[in-house]
């Protein structure tokens, strides 16, 4: 009978404990409705998940999801009841398996928080050293920071990861840089910071795998691609004969793309004669190409133009933010993958000069 008892007594124990251990208790300060809470990454491939885009009902502001994550995720979140107004609320959430609870927050989403190892270095250590070092304050800036070509924030990741190479919550972000702005050597190098333990983590050894194959890398040739004419011929991509070669990455309902072209047709008129070419490669839809063409023409833009339609070659090459410049060198292999303007005059100036 005692040995009974006791088989029951731990049987119970441990079904608790798993229960414990494998639910997350949510629940929403001001928002009462019955609604659907959706869970998913942004641009970060699903294989690099365990859990990818799932959902959960909110019944009179409450929720539970499971808990079965062997190691940390990063997820964005929206209501169903905001499609069509918004694409994305402005909160990282972080869950590992120490998860337990999450309170949403309706009216200040960014104010929403979760327990757990990761979502708690999120809130007092990474974002305390954004604030201190990037000055950012403000998460839904923070989001935003995410996704622009922002080097303060790629060696503030790179300082933030030397010090702590144990983090999931900097991985993860230099997965979210690396998977909307493609390869860079600082990120390369944040990658190898980490410690042994992470290196061991599926998602580690995804991104390492990616940052290995990238197809947009410094000392790789460009790749090869097939693009449309301005005639409308489908092509294989072939760069022009220069010293120095800028391909331009547009569209031409992208506003910074078109206020570029002046400073861009000023380098142009200055080194082409040295050697300087750019070719433009634009991403407009089928219901835009008359809009790319007339651009060309109305400013009287010389140099050679291409289409990608809707950017599926571009996609492939990890090229998301527009404009985007690859200055490649005489023998089309890849010197730079993300230049400025300024940069590039500079480059035009000390290799072009005089010659």
């Amino acid at each position: 009978m005692k040995s009974l008892l006791l088989f029951m007594t731990m049987h119970i124990s441990l079904y608790c404990l798993s229960q414990e251990k494998t639910t997350i208790e949510g629940s929403f300060v001001d928002y009462k409705k019955n609604d659907t809470l959706l869970f998913f990454s942004e641009g970060i491939p699903e294989s690099y998940y365990e859990r990818n885009n799932f959902k959960t009902n909110i019944n009179d502001g409450l929720f539970t999801l499971d808990n079965n994550f062997k190691y940390p995720q990063l997820y964005f979140s929206l209501l169903a009841s905001d499609r069509g107004k918004m694409f994305i609320r402005p909160k990282l959430f972080f869950f590992d398996n120490n998860t337990k609870n999450i309170k949403i927050n309706y009216n200040v989403w960014q104010a929403s928080t979760v327990d757990g190892h990761t979502a708690s270095e999120y809130e007092k250590s990474f974002k305390l050293q954004a604030a201190k070092r990037l000055g950012v304050f403000d998460e839904d800036y923070l989001t935003n920071l995410l996704y622009q070509d922002f080097n303060k924030l790629d060696t503030f990741l790179y300082g933030y990861t030397k010090e702590n190479n144990k983090s999931f919550v900097s991985l993860w972000i230099l997965a979210q840089r690396f998977h909307f702005l493609g390869y860079s050597n600082l990120g390369q190098s944040t990658l190898s910071l980490f410690d042994q333990s992470v290196k061991k983590s599926p998602i580690w050894s995804k991104l390492n795998y990616d940052f290995e194959n990238a197809p947009i890398k410094e000392g790789n040739d460009f790749p090869k691609i097939s693009v449309e004419t301005l005639d409308g011929n489908n092509v294989s991509f072939v760069l022009p004969k220069g010293k120095l070669i800028l391909i331009d990455f547009w569209f031409s309902f992208c506003k910074p793309c078109i206020e570029s072209i002046p400073k861009l047709k000023s380098l142009y008129d200055t080194y082409a004669p040295h050697g300087f070419e750019i070719v433009g490669i634009s991403i407009d839809p089928e219901t835009t190409k008359n809009k790319w063409k007339a651009v060309i023409e109305e400013m009287n833009i010389s140099w050679q133009h291409f289409l990608d339609v809707e950017g599926v070659e571009t996609k492939k090459l990890k090229v998301n933010q527009f404009p985007r410049y690859l200055l490649l060198d005489e023998n089309g292999k890849i010197l730079q993958t993300d230049v400025n303007l300024s940069k590039l005059e500079y480059f035009l100036k000390k290799d072009l000069s005089g010659r």
